[in-house]
């Protein structure tokens, strides 16, 4: 075969000649140990490519993490500028009853709201928020339903703050001419332009 023919003569000096032994040892020797020395090479680069990445990481970060902090910030501003801009405003705990009577009454009017009774609540603080207060009222009519829809609908979309609490719609007695009746309980949001608290 031809690979003993190529092998034969090594063999045979491999056998023959022990500096030829000695030297093909040692060859095979520095082969193996340069082989470690670029292993070990390689993972040294490898660890400070690591390293310098995890360096650039850390600078990065915290920039990404500013950027995004600030864009949050930014949004949360705007956001909180047009709930301000929503707030009724009153200097006064009296004054805010009577803007909210008053608006109800137009409501009323505007609406043609039939046999209606008002009552609107003094202003009580709203926990946790300092200088915010709620008014409460309490609007009773008889049913007239293309009105109330159109009522419901003002309010719905009211740029002051405004929410429908409760709106209940009743029959007090099986009588034909005994009208249907609705309440509606509405809650508006006022900010303080002084600091009274009483």
């Amino acid at each position: 075969m031809k690979v003993n023919k190529y092998l034969a003569p090594i063999l045979e000096e491999w056998r023959k000649n022990n500096r030829f032994r000695i030297g093909a040892l040692l060859i095979s020797g520095i082969l193996i140990f340069y082989f470690f020395l670029l292993m070990h090479d390689a993972n040294e680069g490898n660890k400070r490519n690591y390293s310098e990445l995890l360096g650039k990481l850390a600078t990065v970060e915290p920039t990404q993490e500013k950027e995004i902090w600030s864009k949050r910030q930014t949004e949360a501003k705007a956001f909180l500028e047009n709930l301000e801009g929503k707030f009724w405003r009153a200097n006064s705990r009296g004054m805010a009853r009577a803007l909210v009577q008053a608006w109800v009454d137009g409501l009323a009017k505007e609406y043609k709201i039939p046999s209606l009774r008002i009552r609107v609540e003094l202003p009580v603080d709203v926990s946790h928020f300092e200088g915010i207060w709620e008014v409460v009222a309490t609007l009773d009519a008889d049913l007239a339903p293309e009105n109330l829809h159109d009522l419901l609908r003002v309010l719905e979309t009211y740029p002051k703050l405004v929410s429908i609490e409760k709106l209940f719609v009743t029959e007090h007695s099986m009588e034909v001419m005994d009208p249907k009746r609705f309440t509606l309980v509405l809650k508006a949001y006022f900010k303080a332009e002084t600091s009274e608290s009483s």
